[in-house]
C-alpha cells in the first residue's frame, strides 16, 4: 500500500516541497482546545477568588464542622480555592475541630451544616457558587 501511495502522488504530480516539516514553524498555531480549556479554567479561578474575596469584605462566615460531608462538599465548589474558604471564611463549630470557635456559632444560633451568614442573614445547607454570588451582591461572573 505505501508503494502505490508514492506511485499514486508522483503520477498527479504532486511534490513533497510544500509539506510541513518539524523544523518548520506556522505563521499562526493552530487552535488548541486544551489551551482555551486551561484559559477558561484560569479565569474561573479568578472568579472565584473574586467571589471569596467579596464574601470576605461583606464578612460573610461559613458555619461547619470538620466531620460533616455537606460543609465538605460546599468546600469543593470552590475548587482550588477551597483553602482560601477555609482559612479566611470558615467557621469550625465542633469543639473538637481545629481552630474551634463553638461559641460563636452558639451565639450564632446555628441549627445546622453547613450554614452562611451573609449580610446579617443566615442561610442553611450547601450553596452554589451563584447562589452565593446572589445572595451576597456579588457581580462578577462565575
Amino acid at each position: 500500500p505505501a508503494t502505490l501511495l508514492i506511485l499514486s502522488l508522483t503520477l498527479s504530480g504532486a511534490t513533497t516541497s510544500g509539506a510541513t516539516t518539524a523544523t518548520d514553524s506556522p505563521s499562526s498555531p493552530p487552535a488548541n482546545p486544551d489551551t482555551e480549556a486551561m484559559a477558561q479554567n484560569t479565569s474561573r479561578r479568578a472568579n472565584i477568588n473574586a467571589l471569596i474575596d467579596h464574601l470576605n469584605a461583606i464578612d460573610a462566615r461559613m458555619y461547619g464542622a470538620y466531620w460533616c460531608p455537606h460543609c465538605n462538599d460546599q468546600k469543593e465548589r470552590f475548587g482550588n480555592a477551597a483553602s482560601r474558604l477555609n482559612n479566611e471564611i470558615y467557621v469550625e463549630c465542633d469543639p473538637r475541630g481545629e481552630d474551634s470557635q463553638t461559641q460563636l456559632c452558639i451565639d450564632k444560633k446555628v441549627r445546622g451544616f453547613p450554614s452562611w451568614e451573609i449580610n446579617g442573614e443566615m442561610y442553611l445547607g450547601v450553596k452554589s457558587l451563584s447562589e452565593l454570588a446572589e445572595l451576597s451582591g456579588f457581580d462578577g461572573n462565575l
